[in-house]
């Protein structure tokens, strides 16, 4: 926000006297609380898939090629 509104600009106050700094985080706080949740669930999700993946690893490594009877 303080890279798009002038120096000059950033303390006035409009007529609730807020800032626009103010405004902009009062405005946004729902917004910042579906990305902490989105991030979350994504790392959850994240998180599974490395399981999966290590457990699949995991287990093509100790297979012996050509199966257990040769």
């Amino acid at each position: 926000m303080e890279r798009f509104v002038p120096p000059s600009f950033r303390e006035y106050q409009n007529s609730d006297e807020k800032t626009s700094k103010m405004l902009f985080i009062e405005e946004h706080r729902e917004l910042k609380a579906q990305g902490e949740r989105w991030m979350k669930s994504m790392a959850n999700v994240c998180s599974i898939a490395t399981v999966l993946i290590a457990t699949v690893v995991f287990a093509a490594a100790f297979t012996v090629p050509g199966g257990v009877s040769s």
